[in-house]
């Protein structure tokens, strides 16, 4: 997928809303034939993102899109990438394959964001859009298992196409993604899942840079982001804490914010390590 990106200008350095808050920043997204506009505004100011539409899937899920069913729910997958941090792309794709299984099996479409640092849009994938239900039932059982596999595979390496084309920036937090996923609607069997090894830098309430490694620090952390994430409408997941060469020292701590961040903006979250 050749794509073609207009850094946003730089929110304003005090961005934040009386009582503590931060402004949310708003995004519309107009598809056209060809092109995606995305229009961004950063303290009242536009930039404008434009990006080429690929179109179509790689041609081994083209050939699953069901065209006249529709997908029982979204399961959105959320990955935050990070130039500091050192981690195989297999360690993201293995950590998602129970989540892409889960999707393929209840009939969900698969959605794909991917934040690649604090000074660059989010990317979107072109093929897993949250539209294209995969469709894997089958009369014989073995063909079908056969195709579930099949179809897996194929979602995993369009993943990892996805993460190998973008390119991180020195910062980043999981922050954007989770403010993304909150904002999505509830519905029968729609879930989030958020990819993040939970050691931002990105001069946010998630940035760890500087933290202490103690039980003190995650609540002051969590505190720091209480009213910049609304409470999810849907089961969340944040998996990958902690497993970054970043990470080293601060491994089980990263598991734990995750846990007590968790608590703080769901009913149903689980932080899976």
């Amino acid at each position: 997928m050749s794509t073609s990106t207009t850094t946003p200008p730089a929110a304003p350095p005090d961005d934040r809303l009386p009582g503590g808050g931060r402004r949310r920043i708003p995004v519309a997204v107009i598809a056209v034939v060809a092109v995606v506009v995305t229009v961004t505004l950063v303290g009242g100011a536009a930039a404008v993102v434009l990006r080429e539409e690929t179109g179509d899937c790689p041609a081994a899920l083209e050939q699953l899109v069901a065209v006249d069913t529709r997908p029982r729910g979204v399961a959105t997958l959320m990955v935050e990438l990070a130039s500091n941090a050192e981690r195989p792309i297999s360690t993201v794709t293995d950590d998602l394959a129970v989540d892409v299984r889960s999707a393929l099996d209840r009939g969900a479409a698969i959605e794909l964001v991917i934040d690649a640092g604090s000074e660059q849009p989010l990317i979107s994938s072109d093929c897993l859009d949250g539209t294209r239900l995969f469709a894997i039932d089958r009369a014989n059982t073995t063909r079908e298992a056969q195709d579930r596999a099949a179809a897996e595979a194929a979602v995993i390496a369009a993943i990892a196409g996805e993460l190998g084309r973008a390119s991180a920036a020195p910062k980043g937090s999981a922050l954007r993604l989770l403010q993304r996923g909150a904002d999505l609607p509830a519905g029968s069997g729609s879930t989030v899942v958020v990819w993040t090894d939970m050691l931002g830098n990105a001069d946010d309430c998630l940035d760890v840079t500087d933290a202490p490694v103690d039980t003190a620090a995650i609540e002051a952390i969590v505190t720091g982001c209480e009213g910049e994430i609304d409470r999810y409408r849907r089961p969340v997941t944040i998996v990958g804490a902690g497993t970054t060469d970043r990470s080293t020292g601060r491994e089980r701590w990263a598991v734990d914010l995750a846990a007590r961040l968790c608590t703080d903006i769901a009913d149903d979250c689980e932080a899976r390590s």
